[in-house]
């Protein structure tokens, strides 16, 4: 009993907050009045690279290294698969729902205007959106917007994972906080500022830029975790300052999603490293709070907020386009949360009946 292992709930509670900091955002985003909370907030995304980014390197780092890279193919692509098996329920839930709002939105007056082929055509072009595909440069019709994270993170992981396979800490030390670092300048020098997640940077999308930069800050967030965690006494003046900077730098983080401006992005990065980093070596003052199921519940919970969101927004701009932003504000999160409630509570039922009766 002495020996239980504390689980690390405290990322879960971060991920519901900055998922909620995604939704207000979007919310303001299409129905704002002049000012509305978290401008910025499209760069809580950024928390979750870091968060993929680190997880990933723990994983490549419980590997054989005897095992050597033979078969890097078989296994760079169970590692994926194993990923698009966590996010797949949610997402197949809220792509047919946005599916099914594009048609009512856009699809009905497509058909109207421009005839069955065009119609036909914008549903055939949707599949590269379902396929998770969009970062990968190749055009089609937009229906669930939101997936462009997942198709991102998916890509750099992709290109990722062999690497830290291949050279494991030396990746993280140096590979990875160069590569975060260069990436970063060189878009701040060229361009200054976020243009859009589908802006052409010349090399790639700026939202596969940016997964490139954030996940390899998780990477990076890794070794600075395990490196707390060793050379940090459990009580001391040092583990109170490491402490307190965890919250100081998530608190900071949003404040500049909501007070800064466009050029704000690499900081958020900075802060979100030294807030993930704090967070993963288990020094934080919440660490033993969180240790329930509680928590582990919330982390399950953000993902499926995160897509229904897009769906709810789809259904508000259609049925209500002028109504203000407290009204959008109340009927997005409303919806949100009576989709994501359905969902997973037809996941739960469907898990349930594949176990046997156990959930």
């Amino acid at each position: 009993m002495g020996n239980k292992k504390i689980y690390n709930g405290v990322i879960d509670w971060w991920k519901l907050v900055f998922c909620t900091v995604i939704l207000i955002m979007h919310v303001g985003e299409f129905f704002n009045e002049g000012f509305y909370l978290f401008e910025h907030g499209g760069y809580a995304v950024e928390f979750f690279f870091i968060v993929s980014g680190y997880f990933m390197c723990a994983h490549a780092m419980k590997q054989e290294p005897s095992a050597g890279l033979r078969n890097i193919g078989r296994e760079n692509i169970k590692f994926i698969s194993g990923k698009i098996k966590t996010v797949l329920p949610a997402y197949i839930y809220a792509w047919l729902l946005a599916f099914a709002m594009y048609i009512y939105k856009t699809g009905i007056d497509v058909l109207k205007n421009d005839g069955v082929r065009a119609f036909v055509l914008k549903i055939v072009y949707a599949l590269p959106n379902l396929l998770l595909l969009d970062m990968g440069g190749i055009k089609g019709t937009e229906i669930l917007g939101v997936s462009w994270y997942v198709s991102a993170m998916l890509i750099v992981m992709f290109i990722t994972y062999p690497m830290l396979r291949k050279w494991g800490r030396n990746y993280c030390l140096i590979a990875a906080p160069l590569i975060a670092l260069l990436l970063s300048g060189f878009y701040s020098s060229r361009f200054g500022a976020y243009e859009g997640r589908y802006f052409w940077t010349g090399i790639m999308h700026h939202g596969l830029l940016r997964g490139f930069v954030s996940i390899n800050i998780g990477c990076f967030a890794y070794e600075v975790s395990v490196f707390l965690k060793d050379k940090t006494d459990p009580g001391g003046v040092k583990r109170t300052l490491i402490c307190l900077a965890e919250p100081a730098a998530y608190i900071s983080a949003l404040a500049l999603m909501h007070f800064g401006d466009d050029r704000a992005l690499n900081i958020i990065n900075i802060l979100l490293l030294i807030g993930v980093s704090v967070t993963m070596s288990g020094r934080s003052f919440f660490a033993s709070i969180c240790d329930n199921g509680v928590c582990r519940f919330m982390g399950r919970l953000s993902l499926w907020v995160y897509f229904c969101q897009s769906p709810a927004r789809m259904f508000v701009l259609k049925r209500f386009p002028d109504c203000s932003y407290k009204r959008a504000f109340v009927l997005i999160f409303g919806l949100t949360a009576l989709l994501t409630a359905v969902g997973m509570g037809m996941h739960a039922l469907i898990s349930k009946r594949k176990n046997g009766g156990k959930i």
